[in-house]
């Protein structure tokens, strides 16, 4: 079946359309429920001020996305890789960091606990050149 220059309101319900190809559509203001959009593409995809509940997102990969204002709520990112992400002022509470591995950051002003991160690190040093010091290392 193809669909062309359609301009009106659909309603689908209960479709099965595997390996279905959209290009061009403007769903704006679309509802979804219990869609399976496994091993699915998207790009060039404007999702600002959507809300999106109960979605899975195991193993999935997400590159140059904008998430500014992004507020999530009882989120699980476990076993998930950042690489080159901005998160510049965001505030997270209640956060599981258990074996969570942070590499080249930049630190400016990141607290936590009202903390300064960087005065953590520096007094951590500090103590291990003290214990060094101490053993005579």
């Amino acid at each position: 079946m193809h669909l062309h220059g359609v301009r009106d309101v659909l309603e689908v319900a209960e479709a099965i359309l595997p390996q279905s190809r959209f290009t061009t559509v403007n769903l704006a203001e679309s509802v979804f429920g219990d869609v399976d959009l496994l091993r699915s593409t998207f790009s060039d995809v404007n999702l600002a001020q959507s809300r999106l509940e109960q979605v899975n997102l195991t193993a999935a990969t997400i590159h140059n996305a904008n998430l500014f204002g992004l507020a999530a709520t009882d989120v699980n990112w476990q076993q998930g890789t950042f690489v080159d992400v901005n998160f510049a002022n965001t505030t997270m509470e209640n956060v599981n960091l258990t074996n969570v591995a942070i590499r080249d950051a930049n630190l400016t002003n990141m607290t936590i606990d009202g903390i300064a991160v960087t005065a953590m690190l520096a007094a951590y040093a500090e103590k291990l050149s003290n214990d060094r010091r101490a053993r005579g290392d």
